[in-house]
C-alpha cells in the first residue's frame, strides 16, 4: 500500500502555524485520519485490498485496489466504520471533558451519517434503498436529494449574506455537496456486476476470451453477459495459455490493471 502526501498539505501546515491555529488543525487532522483508518480496517476485514492512503490538506483519503463488493452487509460495514469510530471517540472525549475533541468528532459523525452522496451515510442509504428500488434507481434518488440539500445550503449561505451575517461554512458545504455530485462518475453498474457474477445463469453457454498484455478494462466489460459464463484464457508472449480465470477473477483485475 502506497502512502502519498499532497505537497499542499505541507503548505497548509505552514499556514496554520503562522496563523496560530496549528494545535486545532492537528487535532482536526487526527480525527479525520482516525475516521479513514477505521475504513481501512473495515476494508481489510471484508477482504478488500487497500491501494493507497493520501494525506491531503483537508483530510486523509483511502483508495482501494478493487471496489467490487457483492454483499450489502459488507458495504454497510465498510461505510459505517468511519462514523461509528467518531461517535465512540466523541463519547470518550465527553467523558474525559475534552470539548474540542468532542466537537470535532461529533461534527464529523453528523456530516457523514447524512444520506448524501458521496458521504458514508449516502452510500449506506443507496444500499438500503437498492433492496427495494434497485441500485441504479437508488443512486438517482440519492443524487437528487444530495443536490437539493446542497442548493438549500447555498440559499442559506446567500441569505446569511443578505442579512449581513456571512457564513463561509455554509458556502463550503454547499459547494462540496453539489460539486461531488456533478464531478463524480459511475465506476460500476452494481446490478450488472451482480448479474454476471451470479451462479444462476440464463443458459449453460460459455464464452472464451483471450487475455494478453493488450487486454483492457473496456475489453473485459464487453465480454460479460448475464446470458452466458465468461472464461478468461491468459496467454503469454509465446501464445501459450498460462492461466484460466473465472468471471470473478477477471473482475478483480489481472496482471497490470484493476477496476479503479
Amino acid at each position: 500500500m502506497k502512502i502519498l502526501i499532497n505537497p499542499l498539505t505541507v503548505l497548509m501546515f505552514g499556514v496554520v502555524t503562522v496563523t496560530g491555529n496549528l494545535k486545532l488543525y492537528i487535532m482536526a487532522y487526527c480525527v479525520m485520519a482516525l475516521h479513514e483508518l477505521s475504513h481501512l480496517c473495515a476494508a481489510i476485514l471484508i477482504g478488500l485490498k487497500p491501494q493507497s492512503i493520501t494525506f491531503s490538506p483537508f483530510g486523509v483519503h483511502l483508495r482501494l485496489d478493487c471496489k467490487i463488493i457483492n454483499s450489502i452487509t459488507d458495504e454497510i460495514i465498510l461505510y459505517s466504520a468511519g462514523p461509528l469510530i467518531n461517535a465512540v471517540f466523541a463519547l470518550i472525549a465527553l467523558a474525559f471533558k475534552m470539548p474540542d475533541m468532542y466537537r470535532l468528532n461529533t461534527v464529523l459523525f453528523i456530516m457523514n451519517v447524512l444520506p448524501i452522496l458521496p458521504l458514508d451515510g449516502g452510500m449506506i442509504a443507496v444500499q438500503l434503498l437498492s433492496l427495494r428500488y434497485g441500485n441504479r434507481n437508488a443512486k438517482r434518488l440519492l443524487n437528487a436529494f444530495s443536490v437539493t440539500l446542497g442548493i438549500l445550503f447555498l440559499l442559506a449561505a446567500c441569505y446569511s449574506v443578505y442579512i449581513g451575517c456571512i457564513n463561509i461554512s455554509l458556502f463550503i458545504i454547499a459547494v462540496l455537496f453539489i460539486g461531488n455530485i456533478l464531478t463524480s462518475k459511475e465506476m460500476y453498474d452494481t446490478d450488472f456486476i451482480n448479474a454476471i457474477s451470479s451462479k444462476k445463469k440464463r443458459s449453460n453457454r460459455t464464452n472464451m476470451v483471450v487475455i494478453d498484455d493488450t487486454f483492457t478494462v473496456a475489453d473485459a466489460l464487453k465480454t460479460f453477459s448475464p446470458a452466458y459464463t465468461t472464461v478468461g484464457l491468459v496467454i503469454d508472449k509465446n501464445n501459450e495459455i498460462t492461466e484460466i480465470l473465472s468471471e470473478k477473477e477477471i473482475l478483480k483485475g489481472i496482471d497490470g490493471f484493476s477496476y479503479l
